[in-house]
């Protein structure tokens, strides 16, 4: 393991509420500590992203809509380990 303590941020396309690999990637990069998840375009409509990315404790501002950048969306933002 590296002596870099900051974790790797994390953006998500799909996996949103009611995706059962969604929530598999989510456990599996977070059992190392590694990685963060900052941002994502969770679902297939926005109302349903929105609605996955509060339930995950995402801020508004991280959950775009389908077909909008997320990384573009986010650049810049600043994390605090979770």
């Amino acid at each position: 393991m590296s002596d870099y303590q900051r974790p790797i941020r994390l953006a998500m396309v799909g996996g949103g509420q009611d995706a059962f690999i969604g929530a598999v990637h989510r456990h599996a990069a977070a059992l190392d500590g590694r990685y963060v998840l900052v941002a994502g375009a969770l679902s297939s409509t926005p109302e349903r992203s929105r609605a996955s990315g509060a339930a995950l404790g995402l801020p508004p501002s991280a959950v775009t809509a389908p077909g909008r950048n997320c990384w573009t969306a986010n650049r810049g933002a600043r994390t605090a380990r979770r």
